[in-house]
């Protein structure tokens, strides 16, 4: 037989729910008039020091000057580019970077340079974000599509072609030459069925 606020189990016998044995505990009842609006308190204290969102005191904030967008453009037209996008005049530079002969797979933006990943290039190109002057290209690739920066002078690029394997290949963004090229097992370009 049911007892009020147990559910009977297969066995036979009565088990209460935790919360409610929770709400009929006089101890828990004393905690949560007492105990709670005090941690409340103390994390309203704790908190009222910090600057959360930042103050306008500070002088190093950080201003959004550029926003760069990567337009892959047609696939049979090789015609991609990148345009820079102004929050604070709210203007577009389009084409800020054009004549790339090649769809855009991808950019990565650093603290000095733009790279775009020129997919069907197959390069990279290293650009400066001063005045998008073209610094240098990396053309020992296959397929460009991600990069990673891990270091000033270190990139690892993705590298994908329809029908071919895979490989990430270690990119030297000093004399964008690669380093080394990696094969990644097990894709040959084609999808595989998962069992």
């Amino acid at each position: 037989m049911d007892e009020p606020g147990g559910c009977a189990h297969p066995n036979g016998k009565t088990r209460y729910a935790a919360s409610l044995r929770f709400l009929k505990n006089p101890l828990s009842l004393a905690f949560r008039r007492i105990a709670l609006p005090v941690i409340g308190v103390a994390l309203l204290v704790a908190l009222s020091g910090c600057d959360l969102l930042g103050g306008e005191e500070e002088g190093d904030s950080a201003v959004t000057t550029g926003v760069y967008v990567a337009n892959q453009g047609n696939f049979s037209d090789g015609n991609g580019s990148v345009s820079v996008y102004d929050p604070q005049e709210e203007t577009v530079d389009h084409p800020a970077v054009s004549d790339l002969s090649s769809i855009v797979q991808s950019i990565t933006v650093t603290d000095e340079r733009l790279y775009v990943m020129a997919n069907t290039g197959p390069f990279v190109d290293a650009y400066t974000l001063e005045d998008l002057s073209q610094i240098g290209q990396a053309t020992d690739l296959s397929g460009p599509r991600y990069m990673a920066v891990v270091s000033d002078n270190k990139a690892y690029v993705t590298n994908y072609t329809f029908g071919q394997p895979s490989t990430v290949s270690v990119l030297d963004l000093t004399s964008m030459e690669v380093t080394k090229t990696i094969d990644v097992n097990g894709s040959a370009g084609t999808r595989r069925r998962m069992r």
